[in-house]
């Protein structure tokens, strides 16, 4: 699998993806084209299929895991995937895990630093309750 993140203009790649979003459009001189957002954990991507009734587009719905083969190219200094074929992957093919986003930091890391937040609050909590009741008394 190549990442999105990995990606760099004047490549031609095929890949998997999750299809994010989807929208047909038309074109200044009304030829239709569809918007695709590609997603993996690394981020996500525009991609243009230009001749969306093309034998090697099959049909698609937003959500759909997507292989796609295309071109990389940078418009308006982001890139942009042109696609020349897409079909629906099958759930053997792909990962679920790579394409939702996930934090850099490592798992463990962040659970001991939940831990120390944890105990922190904990005894936060303890010298204001100590303090209410000492205000309780008081009164």
């Amino acid at each position: 699998m190549k990442y999105i993140k990995e990606l760099h203009e004047g490549e031609t790649i095929r890949s998997i993806y999750l299809c994010k979003g989807k929208r047909s459009a038309e074109t200044r001189n009304g030829k239709p084209y569809d918007n695709l957002i590609l997603q993996d954990k690394t981020g996500t991507l525009d991609g243009k299929i230009w001749d969306p009734n093309s034998q090697g587009i099959a049909d698609y719905d937003e959500k759909d895991f997507v292989e796609v083969v295309g071109d990389v190219i940078t418009y308006n200094n982001n890139l942009q995937l042109n696609i020349k074929q897409l079909r629906i992957a099958s759930e053997d093919e792909y990962n679920p895990g790579d394409y939702m986003p996930t934090s850099e930091k490592s798992v463990d890391g962040m659970y001991e630093e939940s831990q120390n937040f944890q105990s922190i609050f904990t005894t936060g909590c303890r010298i204001l309750f100590c303090k209410r009741r000492s205000i309780y008394q008081i009164l």
